[in-house]
């Protein structure tokens, strides 16, 4: 193989972009884990997942068919801490399913029966020099998840996050399981995605690099803000594949070859 050859195929390589994951989603009934179909969502409408794209398997450093944890705890005056999603800590959602619901909106106001759920879609992007995880949550019709007033008995609960990979982390095709973390940011809208009040950084407060895609959220004391829609992104880099790892191998051959004409 020339080296013309060479740099062209690993160039493919880097080209090969994934296709666009579009859409919104029915909720029916609100069972965690229940995966939903893309039709739209009553109160929220159709929803952007955020402008990432599925991964297509080549170059992801998600591992495949990765499932991790996902859930929003809050706490008490007292110490205590309730999971706003009634699925708890454990609440698990494949990668690259759809928004898929991790319990009840245990802080959601009865409306025609129903609390709403809690929903999670998660991801990552491949891209030329790096990849982009990106976790969603949202309320499947709209309510906020921190309204103002909660109490559970005599306590009242006045702080919130976010608990990404804490029970199962996200899993990386790295040796050791932990990923460069060159970025992260959690967002926060109050219209399902349509637009964000807030963007902070949350790399070295609640993640740093190398990363084991464990992430146990910065406490929230903002309450009654109407947040219904947390977007995370983590910046990561990137796993070579198999077939990037035969393509080098194969040049170095080449090489090889070269040098001992």
């Amino acid at each position: 193989m020339s080296r013309t050859t060479l740099m062209v195929a690993l160039a493919g390589l880097t080209m090969l972009a994934p296709a666009a994951l579009a859409g919104g989603v029915n909720i029916e009934s609100g069972s965690v884990g229940q995966n939903t179909d893309a039709t739209g969502i009553s109160g929220v409408g159709s929803v952007d997942l955020g402008g990432f794209t599925t991964r297509d398997g080549i170059g992801g450093s998600v591992k495949g068919e990765d499932v991790a944890s996902f859930s929003i705890p809050m706490y008490g005056s007292n110490g205590s801490k309730v999971f706003v999603n009634t699925g708890g800590s454990g609440a698990s959602v494949k990668v690259n399913t759809g928004w898929t619901s991790i319990g009840e909106n245990r802080n959601g106001q009865l409306i025609n029966g129903s609390r709403g759920d809690v929903m999670v879609s998660w991801d990552e992007q491949v891209l030329a020099s790096k990849n982009v995880v990106t976790v969603l949550y949202m309320t499947s019709d709209g309510q906020d998840l921190m309204p103002s007033g909660v109490m559970i008995g005599n306590e009242t609960f006045d702080f919130w996050t976010w608990n990404v990979g804490v029970i199962d982390p996200i899993n990386f095709q790295s040796a050791d399981g932990k990923i460069p973390l060159f970025a992260a940011t959690v967002s926060l809208s109050r219209d399902g995605g349509d637009s964000f009040y807030s963007s902070k950084s949350i790399l070295n407060k609640s993640v740093s690099s190398p990363w084991g895609g464990k992430d146990g959220g910065v406490t929230q004391i903002e309450i009654g803000q109407g947040v219904n829609y947390i977007r995370l992104r983590y910046e990561i880099g990137q796993v070579p594949g198999p077939g990037t790892g035969a393509l080098m191998g194969m040049g170095v051959l080449a090489a090889a070859r070269r040098r001992r004409r």
